[in-house]
């Protein structure tokens, strides 16, 4: 997933990095279900 964060304040910033380690960890685990939507909820 391509994000450009260079337009982002810190707290967007950290919101993004927190999101996708949540979405490493879910893969990492073996659950591609929970990790696609965790990626949905990035969208809003």
């Amino acid at each position: 997933m391509f994000c450009n964060m260079s337009d982002m304040d810190e707290n967007q910033r950290a919101y993004v990095k927190s999101i996708r380690q949540q979405i490493a960890t879910t893969k990492e685990q073996g659950s591609g279900g929970d990790a696609e939507e965790a990626e949905s909820g990035m969208r809003h």
